[in-house]
């Protein structure tokens, strides 16, 4: 079985739907509230098991509700949750506003997640871990622990500065755009901030481009996968699952050009489902969602 480590976040979101977003000092009526299980780490790990990969979580969330809901969440998609610590600091939590279009903006409070440590890192990954997938809704040092312990997917949400050499040696690197732009930058074409992001060291880059589909290179070949046409309800977690399940693929061998239409797939399924945690796909669904696009899986 394919085998997964996600060093990262766990947050307990709630959820807004409105029909427009607030503009600064406006206040909008008639929203409605939900709450859900996320956080990038979780819904990546989430995304990984429920298509099948042996997942592994190394994060912490606080000794409260939430904490408890978080754990039950990822255990029931039958993620290993052991090396995920209790810590003093509040469960993480994060404020999501979704409009009619399905496009969103998010607040994160971190609370517990600034807790996962490189020791905590290096005490729960083993040496020549295959695919380690890591994100930045926990403190940086803890995926410069993982970088000594294997094969890192770095997906670098949400953009912030990150010290020299953090790039150097990853696996690969999965921003959007906008992230793309941020860490190589550069404004220009896609293709130009993948170049700047390959010289940093980092061997494989992979743009998300939201309904467009993606963008991979590895400086000697390239490719671009084009979106599925469908109708959006909530991209709250749509990148989440598409690098969860881009890791799925990876760890059982693929290259990305093979993994990563796969990816685009499930990625395109989230989006038509409220939520982050709830939204991702079983196998059975993805399944039958890529026959349904005419994809042999």
């Amino acid at each position: 079985m394919a085998k997964v480590w996600v060093v990262g976040s766990a947050n307990m979101d709630a959820v807004f739907h409105v029909r427009s977003f607030p503009a600064p000092g406006e206040t909008v009526t008639g929203a409605s509230l939900a709450h859900f299980a996320g956080g990038k780490g979780a819904n990546q790990a989430v995304a990984a098991a429920k298509l099948g990969a042996d997942v592994v979580f190394v994060g912490a969330v606080g000794n409260d509700p939430s904490g408890d809901a978080l754990i039950q969440a990822l255990q029931s998609a039958g993620v290993d949750t052991g090396p995920c610590i209790r810590a003093s600091s509040p469960t993480g939590a994060a404020a999501i506003f979704v409009n009619d279009d399905g496009e969103n903006m998010i607040v994160v409070a971190s609370g517990a997640n600034n807790e996962v440590s490189p020791a905590h890192v290096r005490n729960s990954v083993p040496f020549g871990a295959d695919v380690i997938l890591c994100q930045l809704e926990t403190p940086i040092e803890a995926m410069l622990a993982a970088k000594e312990r294997g094969r890192v997917i770095l997906n670098p949400a949400p953009a912030r500065p990150l010290p020299t050499g953090a790039l150097d040696g990853l696996l690969a690197v999965t921003p959007n755009q906008v992230e793309a732009a941020a860490l190589s930058g550069r404004e220009g074409p896609t293709g130009d901030q993948a170049k700047a992001l390959l010289d940093l060291g980092v061997q494989n880059v992979v743009v998300t481009l939201g309904s467009a589909g993606c963008y991979w290179t590895d400086g000697k070949s390239e490719l671009k996968v084009p979106g599925i046409p469908v109708k959006a309800v909530d991209t709250t977690a749509a990148g989440d699952c598409f690098n969860g399940a881009m890791a799925r693929f990876l760890a059982t061998g693929e290259t990305f050009p093979e993994s990563l239409p796969k990816a685009n797939l499930a990625a395109a399924i989230s989006v038509t489902l409220p939520g982050a945690i709830g939204s991702l796909p079983s196998w059975e669904e993805f399944a039958k969602f890529a026959d349904k696009h005419g994809h042999q899986l």
